[in-house]
C-alpha cells in the first residue's frame, strides 16, 4: 500500500440494513479518532464502573488496543457502520463497534465454561464452541443501527459455519438453506435496557436472568441467546422484501420470490471487551 493512502474497507451489509460491519484500521486516523471517542463515552465509563484502568488514556494506546485485538485469533472486531442512506456524510465511517469472542485453546473455551456455568447445563463435546457478543455505540450516532450490526454479525456466524469443512460442525440440510446450531449469547446489565432491545430485535431471547458474567460476581446480568428460528423469520422476510422490490424494477428478470439464498460475505480480557 503506498504510504499515506488508506485503503477503502469492504462493508458487509444486509439488504435493507440500517448499517453494516466492517474491519477496524489501526493505521487509519479517523479510526483511530473514532473509536477513541467511544472509549472516552460516558457509556463506556458507566460500563467499566467509572473504572479509569479499563479505558485507554490516550490515543496511542487507543491504537495499540485495536492493533492487539485485530490480532487475536479468538476475536473478530468490527466497525459499526451507518448506511448511505441513513448518514449521506459519514457513512462508512465507524459509529461503534462490536465484537464476537470465540476462544478456542488447549486450555478450553471461556466462553463454553461460562454458558455451561450460567445455564448449569452442559454442551456436547462435538458442538461447536459458543461465541459470545458485545458492542456499544458512538456518542452522537444515527439512531437504531445495533440491532441490523447484530443481525449482520450472526449472518456471518451462520454463514461461515455453513461453509466451515471441519465434521464437528453442522452443515445445511437443504440447498442454500443455513441451519445452524451454534450457541450466539449475550450478557447484559439489567439496567441496559437498550441493549436488551437491541438483542430481541435481532432474534435473542433471554434465557436466564440476574446472572454473573464472572465466576464469583455480582448476578447482576441477564443473558441472551440467540434463537436461529426467529433469526430465519426476520432473514426470510428480509429477502422478501428485497424481491418485492426486485420484482417491480426488474420483472422479467425476477419473475417470482426463489428460495432462501444465503453466501458467504466477504487475553488479557478487560471487563468493558466482553459485556455490554
Amino acid at each position: 500500500m503506498v504510504e499515506g493512502i488508506i485503503e477503502i474497507p469492504e462493508v458487509s451489509l444486509l439488504a435493507g440494513a440500517r448499517a453494516g460491519l466492517r474491519a477496524i484500521n489501526q493505521n487509519d486516523p479517523i479510526d483511530v479518532d473514532r473509536m477513541f471517542d467511544i472509549e472516552q463515552s460516558p457509556r463506556m465509563s458507566w460500563l467499566v464502573g467509572g473504572d479509569p484502568d479499563e479505558v485507554e488514556p490516550d490515543k496511542i494506546q487507543m491504537k495499540r488496543w485495536i492493533t492487539d485485538i485485530n490480532e487475536r485469533r479468538s476475536v473478530q472486531l468490527f466497525a459499526v457502520t451507518a448506511d448511505r442512506d441513513v448518514d449521506p456524510e459519514n457513512h462508512g465511517e465507524v459509529e461503534g463497534w462490536l465484537r464476537i469472542d470465540g476462544q478456542n485453546s488447549k486450555e478450553g473455551s471461556e466462553e463454553r465454561e461460562r454458558f455451561q456455568r450460567a445455564t448449569n447445563s452442559t454442551l456436547p463435546r462435538s458442538a461447536p464452541m459458543p461465541y459470545e457478543l458485545a458492542y456499544i455505540k458512538r456518542p452522537g450516532s444515527s439512531p437504531d443501527l445495533m440491532a441490523d450490526a447484530v443481525l449482520q454479525a450472526c449472518y456471518m456466524v451462520a454463514s461461515q459455519d455453513a461453509y466451515a469443512k471441519k465434521g464437528n460442525r453442522y452443515k445445511s440440510e437443504k440447498k442454500g438453506v443455513i441451519e445452524p446450531r451454534r450457541v450466539i449469547m449475550a450478557f447484559v446489565d439489567k439496567e441496559n435496557t437498550k441493549s436488551s432491545e437491541v438483542l430481541e430485535k435481532a432474534g435473542f431471547d433471554c434465557v436466564k436472568t440476574n446472572v454473573s458474567w464472572d465466576e464469583g460476581g455480582k448476578p447482576n446480568d441477564d443473558m441472551y441467546v440467540l434463537n436461529w428460528g426467529k433469526f430465519h423469520e426476520i432473514m426470510s422476510k428480509k429477502e422478501s422484501l428485497l424481491m418485492e422490490r426486485l420484482q417491480s424494477f426488474l420483472p422479467d428478470k425476477f419473475p417470482s420470490t426463489p428460495e432462501f439464498i444465503t453466501h458467504s460475505p466477504k487475553k488479557p480480557s478487560k471487563w468493558k471487551d466482553r459485556r455490554i
